[in-house]
């Protein structure tokens, strides 16, 4: 079991996952959640060992529930972000996503200093190939293959 708990920062679980893993420390899984992480945590040994290993380090009192939920809620943010950039690159955003991009674009200069960046025309295929390689690397990591 050492070597998982030295390994769980490195192992990538799908948002989703995290979040009942949270209910499930807090106690605020409904009965279908809880049959969604029953699910998940039974789909192979190593969702099982992740899981014990992430319970075993909450009761240990080295997981601040908190600070999981922003990182996390702020790493799903921004994935969004990257989609609705590269939908637009690839001319398939829709009026909402577009008015979606453009409030986060206007929420701060730093924002769209990246957007600029990343829409550039000279940085458009990079940009578009290092966003399908992570998100191939999470479907793997997560087994959505």
């Amino acid at each position: 079991m050492e070597s998982i708990l030295m390994a769980i920062e490195e192992i990538l679980i799908p948002v989703r996952v995290a979040k009942l893993v949270i209910g499930y420390l807090t106690h605020t899984l409904t009965e279908q959640e809880e049959d969604l992480l029953d699910e998940w945590v039974c789909e192979s040994e190593e969702n099982e060992q992740v899981f014990v290993a992430l319970i075993d380090n909450a009761e240990a009192d080295k997981v601040d529930f908190g600070r999981l939920i922003d990182q996390l809620e702020l790493k799903s943010h921004y994935w969004r972000i990257a989609e609705l950039i590269t939908k637009e690159i690839e001319s398939c955003i829709s009026a909402e996503e577009k008015k979606e991009l453009q409030e986060w674009i206007d929420t701060a200069d730093d924002n769209r200093k990246l957007y600029e960046q990343l829409a550039h025309p000279a940085n458009r295929k990079y940009f578009s190939n290092w966003l399908e390689q992570k998100l191939n690397s999470l479907k793997n990591a997560s087994g959505l293959n």
